[in-house]
């Protein structure tokens, strides 16, 4: 969808391209969202880390400091093509 923007931007505008670009995406995130929901217990279990208190810190922790560094990363909408401007950089010369 975003290679249609150029040609899409100027008949419905902007700010409604972003609305229409966005929209499978959050729709697709529900879907997945409900589907985890629903079968997140479905299957073996392989281990039950909550018994073992050092483990739970351990499996805890690391899930704590991934969230705190992607977090950023995933949410930093201006680096999303359909809401920010392109910006077009002038060819360098080759020395």
């Amino acid at each position: 969808m975003a290679s249609f923007r150029p040609h899409m931007e100027p008949i419905v505008g902007a700010r409604t391209w972003r609305v229409l670009f966005a929209f499978p995406s959050l729709c697709l995130s529900y879907t997945w969202i409900a589907y985890y929901i629903a079968h997140a217990h479905d299957g073996a279990q392989y281990f039950h880390y909550a018994t073992n208190p050092t483990l739970h810190t351990i499996c805890w922790t690391l899930n704590f400091v991934s969230f705190f560094f992607l977090y950023p990363t995933v949410f930093h909408l201006k680096e999303v093509t359909a809401v920010d401007k392109l910006k077009y950089l002038p060819p360098r010369e080759l020395e």
